[in-house]
């Protein structure tokens, strides 16, 4: 699988992931996320999950070189 394609894969929910895990409706976080509505908190757990899914695909990068080599 191409880091690209994993990436997408992991990104695909993220706003529903973040509605759970603060227990908002997933329009909100979607209404702040494409800035029509404005909370620090979520904006925080946005980038916290965008965090988590790029350490997430850097594992994967160097697992795949490492197989690859």
């Amino acid at each position: 699988m191409k880091t690209d394609t994993y990436r997408t894969k992991l990104t695909r929910n993220i706003q529903s992931r973040v509605a759970r895990v603060l227990h908002l409706s997933r329009s909100h976080v979607c209404l702040v996320a494409n800035g029509h509505r404005k909370s620090a908190r979520v904006e925080k757990a946005l980038a916290k999950e965008y965090a988590r899914i790029e350490r997430v695909v850097q594992r994967f990068e160097r697992h795949s070189d490492e197989v690859a080599a």
